[in-house]
């Protein structure tokens, strides 16, 4: 059996990501509101809710911000990270699929930690078929997964 051929992905600020960053902050906006709205009194647990809104919705936005530009790349073996700082053999694990963007949880094979990625059609759209192929196939003996 033949695996994957090679591809790498861009990955790094996502149109997907700031999506579902909007829609979630907008969405909680308006269970705010309509929550505000529907109470007899307004009082301190609506004003604390607000304030959590708010520095949910900012940490998120700022999480966002901040995302380096890195890299996925699989190699025909496996699966690596590079960013500015660090070159790293990960493990990814599909966690959301929405066709268009993907949220994957890449699991540093040396160290352990989890890295968090959110690639998007729209980084690279020539080459999301083939990083999508390369995602979802099977293994070869010994490469890492």
């Amino acid at each position: 059996m033949h695996s994957a051929p090679a591809v790498s992905y861009p990955v790094g600020r996502s149109h997907f990501q700031a999506a579902v960053v909007v829609a979630l902050t907008g969405l909680t906006a308006l269970v705010l509101l309509v929550w505000c709205a529907e109470s007899e009194v307004t009082d301190h647990r609506h004003g604390l809710a607000a304030l959590l809104w708010l520095v949910c919705s900012v940490w998120m936005a700022w999480h966002w911000w901040r995302t380096p530009p890195a890299t996925l790349a699989w190699d025909g073996r496996g699966w690596s990270w590079s960013d500015a700082v660090t070159n790293r053999v990960v493990q990814p694990e599909v966690v959301l699929d929405f066709q268009g963007g993907l949220l994957l949880r890449l699991r540093d094979l040396v160290d352990g930690q989890v890295i968090w990625a959110w690639p998007d059609r729209r980084s690279q759209w020539p080459r999301w078929a083939a990083f999508r192929r390369a995602l979802y196939s099977p293994r070869p003996a010994g490469a890492n997964r």
